[in-house]
């Protein structure tokens, strides 16, 4: 990797003025590769060391843990005795974070946790754990943070360079970070930060660590788990039976993070062959990827690459927001009057901003695609340049959602653009155990505000919350039109029968002598869903999973008795295997046969599980629940 040329260097280059202010060369060779070097890395490195070398900090829990649970009676807990006492404890913890984050600013906190890689803060180092921790963390500091700036954090010309990190910068090894401050542009870093506010940051991710394991807990006891209360490090912990940790296992392991689906339970194709409605939006890199696969992508985009090995902190992947738009259109007017601004406007100001962001790495040959990748975030900028981004970019808005220009012309933007900023009425809205919702314009003093992308996915998925209109038929033919990458093997409408019995079949596929068919169930689900309360489980089960499979059972035994019928003919066939959809991953009750295709395979599917089990004829074949036709053809 070539290190980015000092700009005491005597050869001049253009530059190029970008949002927020800063400038990067524009004359960059093409298929350069680029580090980027700032003023706070080798500090946060002796930092980490310290904090690392104080096993009181670093090792174990929060303190907090055994404070609360020590006291308390060993032992088993019925689920109302448990919800609470969890609950308490998710009390307790908001305060403890409150009493934290209230001292500094928003500025402060984002500075401090966009440059910091997103790892494990407890035992669970599985991706989505790491994800749920990070989501509840910057939701209780977007609830709680001061908006104007603290005496942490300031503009770099606007303090002493003795002042910035405590002093640390004026030691001889700090030469190269004190001349990017002074020759660099105007920017935000720490002022009173050193490794105690380095390890008061660590101790507030163990704060919001402690957050997700107890409402994890809470989803564990609502799907059947006993709550444990023992005196060891652990103090508290679900019981399952063999049978239950298998289940839960097992529908963890099914998630996906495509983004695919909104709670409202509609669906859409996020990506497909047509990438005209696409714009790229980032997700944390939980999982650490590895940036390598995506190398040759990237470079042919900018004409630049990032080095090999290189894990950054979010990745930016491509959505398609012009299908999200489309099949939610039906909500447009509830969702209007719900929360007065128009739904186009709120999608457009998405997509305007993300759409800007790509136009600026291509415009930077890459260059500035190190800092969104890293950070998620830019700013602060004044909020009329927020504003002007976004009706500069009408064209391509209109284009990437296929919305005539001269509508977005007439929107008012300034109502979407504070829908989407965080205010004292956003704040109060914000549950930590649901963690969010988060907001995207985040308030940095007087009339400046960051744009924080990091959770635009999210707030997307729950956008329609709240949002209900009396006809939901149109989220079952979404669905539909999922399901239907290729024509269904029965018609559209009902069955009918030679007798003149009708039946609806939502989707029927060939394969072999065996037809599959399915009921689509497209429910929306609830945040309560999420907080594992008991009563949105159990509606799950039986709206969804019993209903679609009831259903569906009886549509295979009536199609295997009536195999020809006035307008279908299926004597082709041998076998019948009926099968529930979902736009989610369902929680499946119980081991029981009637709920399995095969020993990993339930008979309630996302539409792309569906697909995996068209294409695998071996699984069809074993299972229990196919009905044999009365009769065939001769």
């Amino acid at each position: 990797m070539t290190k980015k040329k000092s700009r005491k260097s005597k050869t001049k280059t253009k530059s190029t003025k970008f949002f927020g202010g800063d400038s990067v060369p524009s004359n960059l060779p093409r298929n350069s590769k680029i580090m980027i070097l700032e003023y706070y890395q080798k500090a946060f490195a002796l930092f980490h060391n310290e904090y690392c070398n104080r096993p009181d900090y670093f090792r174990g829990p929060h303190p907090i843990r055994n404070r609360y649970w020590q006291f308390m009676r060993e032992g088993t807990y019925d689920l109302y005795q448990a919800r609470q006492l969890l609950g308490q404890y998710l009390s307790v913890l908001e305060r403890e974070m409150s009493e934290i984050i209230q001292k500094h600013s928003l500025a402060y906190w984002l500075h401090i946790y966009r440059r910091l890689f997103p790892g494990t803060a407890g035992r669970d180092e599985q991706p989505g754990t790491i994800m749920l921790t990070r989501a509840v963390l910057e939701a209780a500091i977007q609830k709680y943070a001061k908006f104007a700036l603290c005496d942490g954090i300031a503009l770099s010309k606007d303090v002493r360079m003795e002042d910035i990190l405590c002093g640390l910068l004026m030691a001889p090894e700090f030469e190269m970070e004190r001349e990017l401050i002074m020759e660099g542009p105007n920017q935000l870093v720490l002022t009173n930060f050193s490794t105690d506010e380095f390890i008061e940051f660590y101790q507030v991710e163990k704060l919001a660590y402690e957050v997700w394991r107890a409402a994890a807990m809470l989803r564990s006891i609502g799907k059947g788990a006993k709550f444990v209360i023992e005196n060891s490090s652990t103090r508290f912990d679900d019981e399952r039976s063999e049978e239950l940790n298998f289940l839960i296992v097992s529908h963890d392991e099914r998630l996906s993070g495509a983004f695919s689906v909104s709670a409202s339970g509609t669906v859409f194709e996020s990506i497909g062959e047509d990438t005209t409605g696409c714009i790229f939006i980032p997700v944390y890199n939980a999982g650490a990827i590895n940036i390598d696969r995506l190398r040759e992508g990237i470079g042919e985009f900018c004409g630049m690459t990032f080095a090999e090995g290189f894990v950054p902190n979010f990745i930016w992947l491509p959505h398609n927001l012009r299908n999200f738009r489309r099949v939610h259109l039906p909500l447009a007017d509830s969702f209007r009057k719900k929360h007065g601004v128009n739904f186009d406007a709120v999608l457009s100001v998405i997509v305007g901003m993300c759409d800007y962001v790509f136009y600026r790495w291509i415009a930077s040959k890459g260059l500035r695609m190190i800092h969104f990748w890293q950070r998620g975030y830019e700013g602060p900028e004044r909020r009329r340049t927020i504003s002007e981004v976004i009706r500069n970019n009408i064209p391509a808005v209109a284009r990437i959602l296929d919305i005539p220009v001269e509508k977005l012309q007439s929107i008012d933007f300034d109502a979407a653009i504070d829908f989407w900023t965080l205010d004292t009425a956003s704040q109060s809205k914000i549950d930590l155990s649901y963690s969010g919702p988060h907001s995207i314009f985040l308030p940095a003093g007087g009339n400046h505000i960051f744009v924080d992308y990091a959770w635009m996915v999210r707030r997307l998925y729950d956008l329609f919350y709240g949002v209900k209109i009396d006809d939901q038929n149109f989220k079952g033919e979404a669905l539909e039109c999922v399901m239907r990458e290729g024509p269904s093997v029965l018609p559209s409408g009902p069955c009918l029968s030679l007798p003149g019995e009708k039946r609806q079949i939502d989707y029927a596929y060939a394969k072999g002598e065996f037809l599959i068919i399915a009921e689509c169930k497209a429910v929306a689900r609830s945040i309560g869903y999420d907080r594992g309360h008991p009563l949105a489980i159990s509606y799950r089960r039986e709206q969804v999973i019993e209903r679609s499979l009831h259903e569906i059972d009886g549509k295979a035994q009536w199609l295997a008795q009536n195999p020809i019928g006035r307008n279908y003919d299926i004597t082709k066939f041998k076998y019948i295997l009926p099968v529930g959809i979902s736009p989610f991953v369902e929680f499946i009750p119980s081991l029981s046969s009637r709920f399995w295709i095969s020993e990993k395979i339930p008979r309630v599917l996302t539409p792309s599980e569906f697909e995996e089990l068209c294409n695998d004829s071996e699984i069809i074949f074993i299972t229990d629940n196919i009905v044999s036709i009365s009769c065939q053809s001769q």
